[in-house]
């Protein structure tokens, strides 16, 4: 064999090993994109749920508000004997609702409710 053919022999093996990382790389990309656009579409559909949890909240806010406005003498509404960590005074209608909140949180695996609530 001369050197001519084994140059050429030890290139091409080097162009195939070239050409097949290449190869690899191209088709790692390619799940790469995929799995981005997954993820792109599943944080689209999330921040909906966000967003409709969010009115969902709203409308219970306005349903409070009112109840507050014609009812304004019930007990939900008067002093627990607890405050907030600025000082004002919860209602009864308060710790409810942070009972609620941390008991709801803690089944979906929060650990830390009072960590992530306005009170």
């Amino acid at each position: 064999m001369s050197d001519a053919m084994i140059v050429g022999s030890m290139l091409a093996k080097e162009i195939q090993e070239v050409a097949d990382a290449r190869d690899a790389w191209k088709t790692h990309a390619q799940k790469v994109e995929e799995n981005r656009d997954k993820w792109k579409k599943y944080a689209e559909t999330v921040q909906v749920e966000l967003a409709i949890q969010q009115a969902y909240v709203a409308g219970l806010k306005a349903i409070i508000e009112a109840a507050k406005s014609m009812h304004a003498n019930s007990p939900l509404f008067s002093g627990s004997g607890a405050s907030f960590k600025d000082g004002s005074a919860k209602s009864i209608a308060d710790k409810k609702f942070e009972a609620a909140f941390d008991a709801k949180a803690k089944e979906l695996g929060i650990t830390n409710p009072e960590d992530h609530r306005a009170s």
